[in-house]
C-alpha cells in the first residue's frame, strides 16, 4: 500500500514523532499514550472482523495503563492518570525527598560534628576544671596542714606566754616585796640620818660654846697675869 500525504497512517506517525520531539525523550508520556489510543480508536472501525477483538485489546490496554486517579476531568478514560506517570511522579518525589533527606543528613552531620567538637571542647574544659579543682584541694590540704602546725605552734607559744606571765608575775611580786623592804630600810636610814644630823648639830653647838667659853677663860687669865705683872716691883 502506498502512503499519500493525506494517509491516516502517515498522519499518525507524524503526531507520534512530533510529540517525541517536543518531549525530547523516548520515555512514556501521557500525551503520547493518548495519541496512540486515539489512533487505535480511529483504526478499529476499519479492521472488519478484528474490530471487536481490537476493542477488547484496547480496553485491556486502558486497564493496564490507566489508574483510577483523575487528572483534570472524568469525561473519558484518557483523563485518568497512567501508572507510569504515577511512577515518574513517585520517583521525582522520592528523588526530591532523597535530596531533602541528603541535605538534612548533611546538615545533621554538620551539626553532629559541631556538637562533637563542642563536646570535645567542653570535655577539655571540664578536664581543666577538674585539674584546677584537684590543685585547689591539694592547696587547701596544704593550708590546713600549715594551719594545724601554726595552731600547735600558737598553743606552745601561748603555754610559754602563760608560763612566762606567771614567772613574770612572781618576779614582779618578789620585786615589789624587795622594793617594800628597801623602802622600809631607806626610811630607817633616813630617820637614822636625821637623828645623826641632830646629834651633829648639837655637837657643833656644844663645841662652839666650849671653845667660846675656853677663849674667854684664857683671855681673863691672861688679863689677870698682865695685871699682876704690873703690880710687882
Amino acid at each position: 500500500m502506498v502512503l499519500s500525504a493525506r494517509s491516516p497512517a502517515l498522519q499518525y506517525q507524524v503526531k507520534l514523532l512530533e510529540d517525541e520531539m517536543r518531549q525530547g525523550s523516548k520515555r512514556p508520556s501521557h500525551t503520547k499514550t493518548k495519541i496512540a489510543t486515539d489512533i487505535i480508536k480511529e483504526i478499529i472501525p476499519h479492521t472488519g472482523v478484528y474490530k471487536d477483538v481490537l476493542s477488547l485489546v484496547l480496553n485491556t490496554f486502558h486497564e493496564a495503563i490507566y489508574s483510577n486517579t483523575l487528572t483534570s476531568s472524568a469525561s473519558d478514560c484518557e483523563t485518568y492518570l497512567p501508572y507510569f506517570e504515577m511512577v515518574f511522579r513517585l520517583e521525582e518525589e522520592r528523588h526530591t525527598a532523597a535530596e531533602a533527606l541528603k541535605d538534612e543528613s548533611e546538615q545533621l552531620r554538620s551539626e553532629v560534628s559541631k556538637k562533637m567538637h563542642e563536646s570535645e571542647n567542653f570535655e577539655a574544659k571540664i578536664s581543666e576544671k577538674n585539674r584546677k579543682i584537684d590543685e585547689l584541694v591539694k592547696e587547701v590540704e596544704r593550708i590546713k596542714s600549715e594551719l594545724s602546725e601554726k595552731d600547735e605552734k600558737i598553743d606552745r607559744l601561748n603555754y610559754k606566754v602563760v608560763k612566762e606571765s606567771r614567772t613574770t608575775a612572781a618576779i614582779q611580786e618578789e620585786m615589789r616585796s624587795q622594793q617594800q623592804v628597801f623602802e622600809e630600810e631607806l626610811n630607817d636610814k633616813e630617820e637614822e640620818l636625821d637623828l645623826i644630823s641632830t646629834y651633829k648639830d648639837e655637837y657643833y653647838d656644844m663645841q662652839h660654846n666650849f671653845f667660846n667659853y675656853s677663849a674667854k677663860q684664857v683671855r681673863a687669865a691672861l688679863k689677870c697675869c698682865h695685871s699682876n705683872r704690873d703690880v710687882l716691883p
